[in-house]
């Protein structure tokens, strides 16, 4: 990702309270830590190609959100007052620049941890066009902390793994930062989970940066969609027959892409 998009969505992200104010959103409390990671996901198993992602974690006091920049940034801007010609005209542009991998996101779906109380929420798309909402028990992954330990961006950091939803993950936390989060829904440890990786190095998340924003809010944003009610299962079962389907518009030859989602355990049930 060049650092032309990057500076766009620090420019977006910087105004957010700004843009929230012209959408129907919902505000569920003040965000007492900022986190920024990055992402590197495997896209080709066979070639070992990859991507790149950058996430904004918001911790308040119960609620937490999770969402890639890119995709906040394209949902903003196309349901923004002539938003979708501007994104088209971006989209052009990087098209013709041969950079339009760079406008992709690796995770289509915003995350809220502990919403409602108990729940994870998840606002996600299946298709172009097509929306799913998933609410689930708010499981925890159950860590074994070991005794290895080391210095990731200057935080004291100890080791952990855990076997969850099909993939065995690797996490780094620190107790620096007592607060019981990490990217994704990997949570639960005694410390801000700095680094993680599954066994398979399919998804590597490193934190990047770390801030206490002043006037800054956790808000919920359908962008006005229509959401349908799933499982978690129904909804990774759908994007998996999405993607297999030979006569959606792809960049790529059907079965030229080998990889599996985050949660793997749907192929089970």
């Amino acid at each position: 990702m060049k650092i032309s998009l990057i500076a766009i969505i620090t420019l977006l992200s910087s105004g957010w309270n700004i843009m929230r104010a012209q959408q129907h959103n919902i505000i569920l409390g003040p965000t007492r830590l900022l986190c920024t990671y990055s992402e590197k996901m495997m896209i080709d198993t066979i070639s070992g190609r990859t991507t790149d992602d950058y996430l904004t974690l918001r911790i308040g006091d119960s609620v937490s959100s999770f969402y890639s920049h890119a995709l906040f940034f394209a949902d903003s801007l196309k349901s923004s007052h002539n938003g979708f010609s501007k994104w088209m005209q971006i989209v052009g542009q990087y098209s013709r620049e041969g950079r339009k991998d760079e406008l992709s996101t690796n995770m289509a779906e915003y995350i809220f941890i502990n919403y409602p109380e108990g729940k994870i929420s998840s606002f996600a798309q299946i298709a172009s066009s097509s929306y799913a909402k998933v609410v689930e028990d708010m499981e925890m992954p159950e860590w074994t902390v070991l005794d290895s330990a080391r210095q990731i961006l200057g935080y004291d950091c100890r080791k952990a793994v855990t076997d969850f939803r099909g993939r065995k993950w690797t996490a780094w936390f620190t107790p620096e930062i007592p607060v019981s989060a990490g990217p994704w829904k990997l949570w639960g440890l005694p410390g801000l989970i700095v680094e993680a990786e599954d066994s398979r190095s399919h998804y590597h998340y490193i934190l990047k940066s770390v801030t206490q924003p002043s006037n800054d809010s956790i808000a919920l944003n359908t962008f006005g969609r229509n959401y349908r009610n799933v499982s978690r299962i129904e909804y990774l079962r759908a994007k998996e027959a999405y993607a297999k389907d030979p006569n959606r518009p792809t960049m790529t030859k059907p079965g030229s892409v080998q990889y599996d989602y985050r949660e793997t355990d749907y192929h089970k049930r």
